[in-house]
């Protein structure tokens, strides 16, 4: 979630005014990383990573924190795209169960 507040002067009634997001809480993963919500797939961070079973996102040794923040990404990618029990006997609706729970 992003939240920004920009004031035109000649219109601006604080009565009007809307309550931004409230702030997050960022840990120092996902702050390295630029993200949000990331670190529980990382593969030190948590019960997520779990889910990915050994899958090799980033191919060869991960010694860098980009390539850990990289693995992290696709794992959370590939847990939280993936439509269970997809019928691929329609690619059309294949294609729609991906696209929606991927644009939500």
């Amino acid at each position: 979630k992003m939240s920004g507040r920009i004031i035109i002067s000649k219109e601006y009634n604080p009565d009007k005014e809307m309550s931004l997001y409230p702030t997050d809480y960022v840990n120092v993963f996902d702050r390295v990383c630029g993200t949000s919500g990331t670190s529980k797939f990382s593969r030190f961070g948590g019960k997520g990573h779990k889910s990915c079973n050994k899958r090799v996102f980033v191919p060869g040794k991960i010694d860098s924190q980009y390539e850990e923040c990289l693995d992290a990404i696709d794992c959370k990618q590939y847990n939280e795209m993936r439509v269970p029990k997809a019928d691929h006997g329609d690619m059309v609706a294949v294609f729609s169960q991906q696209m929606i729970s991927h644009h939500q």
